[in-house]
């Protein structure tokens, strides 16, 4: 970000700033959390080093914590893709994971229990895992695939159907089997 945006909180604390989360290690499931320091006017990050050059990937999701309820409204530049698009996921751990293009897709659209390799079980805790942030109800939802539908944590209802809203992203998280490594979603442009 080259200019905070509207509603963005800047001080020279990282607790009292809005923070921006990035999964720094897949395989160990670390996050590291990153905010703009208004006193040196820098991004600042583990052990407070600078970290204005940090690179975020497209295909990276991230999470923003506001220290309070003020809203905050984000408008990104760039081009929107025009052709096939390939994002990588960790063997194990966990990868974040963007929607890569500026429309909404079904959970069954977006084509993860398609990829040679993805853990399908009778539950989340035996299969590959997406993790969902319901922006209503304030909470994570957990799905998984069984090998025919996507299912939710805590309902029998089938959620192929389930819309992830353009703009957002998932977390996935493996169900740690040992296969090579990486994955790859091939998306088809919409």
């Amino acid at each position: 970000l080259n200019t905070l945006p509207s509603g963005w909180v800047s001080t020279n604390s990282k607790t009292s700033s809005t923070q921006i989360w990035l999964l720094d290690n897949p395989t160990t499931s670390s996050w590291g959390s990153y905010y703009f320091n208004n006193t040196t006017q820098q991004w600042r990050g583990v052990g407070l080093l600078n970290q204005t050059n940090r690179i975020i990937y497209p295909d990276n999701g991230i999470i923003i914590m506001q220290p309070d309820s003020t809203p905050i409204t984000l408008t990104f530049i760039g081009t929107v893709p025009s052709t096939l698009e390939k994002s990588d996921i960790s063997s194990s751990g966990s990868t974040t994971l963007a929607m890569r293009f500026p429309v909404d897709t079904t959970l069954f659209s977006l084509g993860l229990h398609l990829i040679p390799g993805w853990v399908k079980g009778t539950s989340a805790n035996n299969s590959d895992q997406v993790w969902y942030y319901n922006t209503t109800k304030g909470n994570w939802e957990t799905f998984y695939n069984n090998g025919t539908n996507w299912k939710k944590t805590g309902t029998l209802q089938n959620q192929n159907n389930f819309m992830l809203t353009a703009g957002s992203g998932v977390i996935i998280i493996r169900a740690g089997l040992t296969i090579p490594d990486p994955l790859t979603l091939v998306q088809d442009v919409p």
